[in-house]
């Protein structure tokens, strides 16, 4: 019978241990599924819809002028912002206009045409978490509308580039930091990765961050 009983203990406190890891690692699809679905709500998502005191119809933004056509999407809107060199509005528009709808343990970032919009202010661990996340994952779209009805002025097409990574799990150490490989595919210097640092550091990038892949696709 004490047998019985400390086989079952140790067979309990073994499926914790392994639930438990299942838990904290973060799964590729989980991510996936986050920066598609994510990406497909800003883009569709009318401003007339959203239920934000500061981004929605009625707000904060709608009352100062800021926001003057509900039929924008959360993208069109982030994009408009941009053009006319409001940054730190559309850093703080996106941020409330996706409230509640990433996990506390994922991070985002936002690019419109290269150009960082979201967020204006990383905070402290933003880099370091994105260079050793686990999964990195990057979804691309369009976005353009018009800024002024009356006199027709447009803006765009801009690529718009979403980047998802789940933060807080250091336990994968990458060959390649992300702001690198970043900063060589803005300046279409992929190819001098395999110089310095050294050789495959390009494909790497690709495999580890989905950047420089035009230079050295992940295989």
């Amino acid at each position: 019978m004490l047998d019985a009983v400390l086989a079952l203990t140790v067979l309990i406190i073994g499926i914790v241990i392994i639930a438990s890891s299942f838990i904290s690692r973060p799964q590729p699809s989980q991510v996936d599924v986050l920066t598609t679905d994510l990406l497909k709500f800003m883009s569709e998502k009318k401003i007339k819809d959203l239920n934000n005191p500061y981004s929605g119809i009625g707000g904060e933004l709608w009352e100062q002028g800021l926001i003057t056509d509900g039929e924008n999407s959360i993208i069109q809107q982030a994009g408009q912002f941009y053009v006319t060199g409001r940054l730190d509005i559309a850093d703080k528009f996106v941020q409330n206009a996706t409230a509640d709808l990433i996990p506390a343990q994922y991070k985002f970032e936002l690019l419109i045409d290269g150009v960082r919009v979201y967020p204006q202010v990383p905070d402290t661990d933003f880099y370091s978490s994105r260079d050793i996340a686990q999964v990195l994952l990057k979804s691309q779209g369009l976005t353009f509308g018009v800024i002024n009805k009356t006199t027709s002025r447009v803006f765009g097409p801009y690529k718009v580039e979403l980047f998802v990574w789940m933060a807080g799990d250091k336990t994968i150490t990458t060959l390649t930091t992300y702001t690198m490989c970043q900063r060589a595919e803005t300046e279409a210097a992929c190819d001098f990765l395999d110089i310095f640092p050294g050789p495959g550091y390009a494909r790497e990038c690709c495999c580890e961050h989905s950047l420089c892949c035009g230079y050295a696709p992940c295989v």
